[in-house]
C-alpha cells in the first residue's frame, strides 16, 4: 500500500465558506429581514417602525446563529449525548484520534436511527464541535471501519470550515429549516421513504405553513451554494485516511454503506452537507420532495469515493 498523500486542509472542502462568506451571509439576513418588515410597515403606515423591527430581529437571529448554531443542528437532528456506558468503543475512538490530531475532544452524540450515517457539527460558543453518529452506523461497522468514519469527521472539524458552514446553514437556511420542522408534524420522517416502524401520517395545520415556506427553498439553496456551504467528500475522505494511515478501513465502511439506505429521519435540507453520506430522500430513492432535495445535494457518490480511495 502506498503512503497516503498529504492533504492540504486549507483546501479541504473545495469551494468552502470563508469568514467573508459568514459576514456576507449576516448582511444578507439583515437586508432581507429589513426589506420584509419595511413592506409590512408600509402596509400599516409605519415604515420606520417596520425597519427597526426588522433590524432588531435580524441581529437577534445572527447572534443565535453565531452562538447556538451547533445546538440547533443537533437538536433538529434529534441527537443526544452518547453515554459512556454502552458507547465505550465510540468514545475511545474519538479520544484516541483527537490525541493523534491535536484536537480537544468534541461532544459525542448519537441519533436513534437504523440508517447508518454520521454528522459533524461546527463549534458554537464552546468551539469544540460535535461528532454525531446514528445507532445504525455503530451497529453496522466494526472498530476499524468506525474509526475511519470518525477520523473523517474529526478532520473536517480540524479544518475549521465546518463551523462556518454550520453557522451559515442556520443564518441563510432558517426558513427551510422551519419548513422541514413543520412538515415533520405530518411526516415523522420528513417525507423520506416510509419504514415499517414509522408512526402513521397525521394532518397538522403547521404543515400548510411548512409547504408555503418551501417556496424559499430554491432561493436559500442558491445562496448557500454561492457562499460555499458544502464540502467535497473525496478530499475529506483523503484527510481522514491521512489520519488513520489505513484507507482500506474507510473503503470497507463505504462499501457497507453503499448496500444500505443512508437517508435519515432527522436530516434537514440545510444540514445535508454536514452529513457523512447522503441523508436526504429523493436523491437516488423514491422519497418525497426529490426536486428540492437534489438542490441541496452536492456530494460525490459513494462509488466515486470508493474508487478514489482504492487508487491510494
Amino acid at each position: 500500500m502506498r503512503p497516503v498523500a498529504s492533504v492540504d486542509s486549507s483546501h479541504l472542502g473545495g469551494s468552502r465558506p470563508s469568514s467573508f462568506s459568514v459576514v456576507l451571509g449576516a448582511l444578507l439576513v439583515v437586508a432581507i429581514t429589513m426589506v420584509f418588515w419595511l413592506l409590512v410597515g408600509l402596509v400599516f403606515g409605519a415604515i420606520l417602525i417596520g425597519a427597526a423591527v426588522g433590524f432588531v430581529l435580524a441581529v437577534i437571529w445572527i447572534l443565535i446563529a453565531f452562538t447556538r448554531s451547533d445546538a440547533i443542528v443537533t437538536s433538529v437532528s434529534r441527537a443526544f449525548l452518547a453515554p459512556e456506558m454502552g458507547y465505550e468503543r465510540l468514545h475511545n475512538l474519538v479520544e484516541g484520534l483527537c490525541v493523534s490530531v491535536g484536537l480537544a475532544k468534541p461532544e459525542v452524540l448519537v441519533i436513534k436511527d437504523v440508517a447508518p450515517n454520521a454528522l459533524v457539527v461546527g463549534g458554537g460558543n464552546k468551539g469544540n464541535g460535535a461528532v454525531v453518529v446514528t445507532s445504525g452506523l455503530v451497529d453496522l461497522l466494526d472498530r476499524i471501519e468506525l474509526e475511519a468514519v470518525v477520523a473523517q469527521l474529526l478532520m473536517r472539524i480540524k479544518d475549521g470550515n465546518v463551523t462556518r458552514a454550520t453557522r451559515l446553514s442556520i443564518l441563510v437556511g432558517a426558513p427551510v429549516l422551519a419548513a422541514d420542522l413543520f412538515l415533520r408534524r405530518r411526516w415523522w420522517n420528513s417525507g423520506r421513504v416510509s419504514r415499517v416502524d414509522d408512526p402513521p401520517e397525521t394532518p397538522h395545520p403547521l404543515t400548510f405553513l411548512g409547504s408555503a415556506l418551501l417556496v424559499l427553498a430554491p432561493v436559500a439553496g442558491r445562496f448557500m451554494r454561492v457562499l460555499g456551504v458544502h464540502h467535497t467528500d473525496t478530499l475529506a475522505d483523503l484527510a481522514g485516511c491521512q489520519l488513520t494511515r489505513y484507507p482500506p478501513g474507510l473503503v470497507s465502511a463505504l462499501e457497507k454503506l453503499a448496500k444500505e439506505c443512508t437517508t435519515t429521519h432527522s436530516a434537514s435540507m440545510v444540514t445535508a452537507h454536514l452529513w457523512f453520506a447522503e441523508p436526504l430522500s429523493g436523491v437516488g430513492d423514491a422519497g418525497r420532495l426529490s426536486q428540492l432535495h437534489n438542490l441541496y445535494s452536492s456530494r460525490s457518490s459513494i462509488e466515486e469515493r470508493i474508487a478514489l480511495l482504492k487508487e491510494i
